[in-house]
């Protein structure tokens, strides 16, 4: 018995060693690609005999992408207008631009050379309270209210502005009052920002061209360039989206699963690294669980779907990637 008990046991290990390797053959036999591990039965043999098994799998199915070949999708605009080619040679010119001193009151984009005396409480702040600083009117970097009431001001003119303390951790706290800062702006200058000619000596001093011309047609080509790689994301993400409307076939739901699992993990990880709880993004995007678990549910379907049309095209046009591709896109 022990020996026949032994037998059994060495039979089932050797079946269990044989059938994985009869499965893969069976398999590449078939044409089907699994996208799914086996369930195994043996439903013949398992004593003695001729071993039969079947194997259950969900394997990818069969598409069909009619007129695949004739799908079109708008690509953006590649032409470079004068307002883009004005924007990127101003941001030249304003490399060089020099600080003229004018005879006018103050005006949005001036800088202003300023004396500013801040308190807070009677008390001074110094960290608030500069001399001579040259501020740029509306760039928003000192206090809001010191950009509503420079314009307009002349040189030698005093201001008393009141403001809301920006340090003031109480902002925004109903319970509390906000802290005020109370400023005393003396206007001692007003410049402006004199932009130099376009002409060739510019272009000879900012760049290795030799003329304006010149210039201006490289800036357009890096301009053509720019809109091109911004572009091609675009175009391809269109392109695949209306290949995947192609796809009829029902979707295998293993798939669906194993897509929708992956989207819910990585906004999981996402959420938990910036330690905000998944009550808080729903309440941020103004959805219920339902609502947003059939959103991704649909983008699931959708990015299934692309895969699919994507193999499809891949055997249908016989694509295949050289190590110079893969080289390229590991770099």
């Amino acid at each position: 018995c022990l020996s026949r008990g032994l037998g059994d046991v060495y039979k089932r290990q050797a079946l269990e060693d044989a059938l994985p390797g009869f499965y893969r053959q069976a398999l590449a036999d078939s044409g089907y690609r699994a996208i799914t591990d086996p369930e195994i039965t043996i439903t013949q043999g398992e004593a003695e005999g001729q071993i039969v098994f079947e194997a259950t799998v969900d394997v990818l199915p069969e598409i069909e992408l009619p007129g695949y070949d004739g799908l079109c999708v708008e690509v953006p605009d590649m032409t470079v207008s004068e307002k883009e080619l004005d924007f990127y040679l101003n941001r030249l010119r304003d490399q060089v631009a020099e600080l003229v001193e004018v005879d006018r009151p103050v005006q949005s984009g001036d800088f202003v050379p300023l004396d500013i005396d801040t308190t807070r409480d009677g008390k001074r702040v110094e960290e608030l309270s500069l001399t001579s600083t040259v501020y740029e009117v509306g760039s928003g970097e000192f206090l809001p209210e010191l950009d509503e009431k420079l314009p307009g001001t002349s040189v030698g003119e005093t201001l008393q502005i009141q403001a809301q303390d920006p340090r003031d951790d109480s902002v925004g706290d109903q319970t509390d009052e906000p802290a005020f800062l109370s400023l005393t702006v003396v206007v001692k200058e007003v410049r402006e920002k004199a932009l130099p000619e376009l002409n060739d000596e510019w272009a000879q001093e900012v760049s290795e061209f030799n003329t304006l011309e010149e210039l201006v047609e490289s800036t357009r080509q890096r301009i053509l360039i720019l809109k091109r790689a911004q572009a091609l994301p675009m175009v391809r993400d269109r392109a695949v989206e209306e290949l995947a409307k192609l796809v009829s076939a029902e979707l295998p739901e293993s798939l669906v699963v194993n897509e929708f699992n992956s989207r819910l993990h990585s906004l999981a990880h996402d959420l938990s690294s910036h330690k905000r709880t998944f009550e808080e993004y729903l309440t941020a995007r103004g959805q219920s669980a339902d609502e947003f678990l059939a959103f991704i549910r649909e983008r699931s379907e959708q990015a299934v779907r692309a895969t699919l049309a994507l193999n499809y095209l891949v055997q249908a046009e016989k694509i295949t990637a050289t190590e110079a591709d893969l080289d390229a896109e590991l770099e």
